[in-house]
C-alpha cells in the first residue's frame, strides 16, 4: 500500500472519530464554547489537509484532461459548424420545395373547382344529381431516409416593458448585491438578518 493510500486510510479513521465526538458536543457555557471553537478550528485544519491530498491526486489528472480537451475542442467546433451549415441548406431547400408544393396544390385545386363547376352546371341542365365534389388535393412530399423536418414555435423579445408580469423573473443576484451594499427596503421583498459564525485563526478572524 502506498504512502498516500495509508494517509487516506488514516483520514477515514479520523473522519469516524470526529463524527462521534461532534455528536457529544454541547455548547452550554463559556468553557464549552471555547472548546467547541477549538474543535472547529481543528476540523478546519483537517479539511485543509484532506483537500490538499485530494488535489495531489486530481491535479495531474485535471491537467491531462485539460490538454486532451484543448486538442479535441477545435476539431469538434469545426465539425459542428459544418453540420450547422449543411442543416441550414437542407432547411432552405425544404422550405423552397414546400412553397412549390403548396403552389402546385393550389393550381390543381383551382383546375378541379372549374371542372367541378362545369359538371354541376351540366347536371343541373339535365336535371340530374350533381356528382360529389373532388377530394382535397394533396401532393405527397418525397421522403429522404435519415431526414426528419420539424417545426416548432419560438420567440424574440421586442419590448421588455410590454411583457406581462407573469413572464418576468426576479433578479435575485442583483437584489442580493444591493442588500449587502446596505439597502434595507425594497418593495415586495423581506430583508432580514441571519446569524452565523466564522471560525479560524486570529489573523483570519481579524481580516473578516
Amino acid at each position: 500500500m502506498s504512502e498516500q493510500e495509508l494517509k487516506i486510510r488514516e483520514l477515514e479513521k479520523e473522519q469516524k472519530d470526529v463524527m462521534c465526538k461532534v455528536l457529544e458536543v454541547n455548547v452550554v457555557d463559556q468553557v464549552t464554547l471555547t472548546d467547541a471553537v477549538s474543535f472547529t478550528q481543528e476540523i478546519k485544519r483537517t479539511i485543509k489537509r484532506v483537500d490538499d491530498l485530494r488535489k495531489f491526486f486530481v491535479n495531474p489528472l485535471n491537467a491531462q484532461v485539460k490538454q486532451i480537451n484543448l486538442k479535441f475542442k477545435p476539431i469538434i467546433v469545426d465539425f459542428e459548424q459544418a453540420e450547422q451549415v449543411l442543416k441550414r441548406r437542407i432547411v432552405d431547400y425544404q422550405e423552397a420545395e414546400e412553397k412549390e408544393r403548396l403552389k402546385e396544390e393550389e393550381k390543381i385545386r383551382k383546375q378541379q373547382e372549374k371542372k367541378y363547376e362545369k359538371q354541376v352546371e351540366k347536371s343541373e341542365k339535365k336535371g340530374e344529381i350533381a356528382p360529389p365534389p373532388p377530394a382535397p388535393v394533396h401532393i405527397e412530399k418525397p421522403k429522404t431516409e435519415g431526414l426528419r423536418i420539424t417545426k416548432r414555435w419560438t420567440f424574440e423579445i421586442l419590448n421588455e416593458n410590454e411583457v406581462p408580469r407573469e413572464y418576468l423573473a426576479v433578479d435575485t443576484k442583483k437584489i442580493g448585491k444591493v442588500v449587502q451594499a446596505g439597502i434595507r427596503e425594497i418593495k415586495g421583498v423581506k430583508i432580514y438578518q441571519v446569524t452565523g459564525s466564522a471560525i479560524g485563526s486570529k489573523d483570519e478572524i481579524d481580516s473578516l
